[in-house]
């Protein structure tokens, strides 16, 4: 979903459940594109312009600094995070806490953990830097349990 969003230069700045729509099983659409900025405008986001969704939003948004696609990448891994465990993710000052113990509790496989944990990342430098990189790296990980069932 991310991945088309980004490659047509466009950042979101809200991902979150009620901007995400599953019509079929293999079919995402994302919703509500009224603060996305392209990513060719001069003016993707304004130092101090803080616009999105407190709770999912990405730390360096939440600090009114620029923004790129890893702010998108930060928001859907808390939207995932929220989905797998079914309770809001805990911040503190600007950043999220990473909720290790109730994933392992759901027995999410730590290739998955640790895609999410990248995602989550206070450093956007260190997160996927797109929806592309984001879904190969998930196909990765997809991959990585495929060989591993099958041995």
């Amino acid at each position: 979903m991310l991945e088309y969003v980004h490659s047509k230069n466009v950042i979101h700045r809200d991902i979150k459940a009620s901007n995400v729509m599953l019509l079929n099983s293999d079919e995402v659409k994302v919703l509500d594109f009224g603060i996305a900025r392209s990513t060719d405008e001069a003016t993707v986001t304004v130092t101090g312009d803080i616009l999105g969704t407190y709770e999912s939003m990405a730390p360096e948004q939440a600090a009114g600094k620029r923004v790129d696609a890893t702010a998108d990448v930060y928001g859907l891994g808390v939207l995932l995070i929220r989905l797998i465990t079914a309770l809001p993710l805990r911040r503190h000052g600007l950043f999220h806490e990473f909720p290790e113990a109730e994933l392992e509790k759901r027995q999410v496989p730590p290739p998955f953990m640790d895609l999410l944990r990248a995602c989550l990342e206070p450093d956007p430098v260190l997160r996927p830097r797109d929806g592309r990189d984001l879904t190969a790296r998930l196909e990765d990980v997809v991959g990585t349990f495929t060989q591993s069932r099958k041995s």
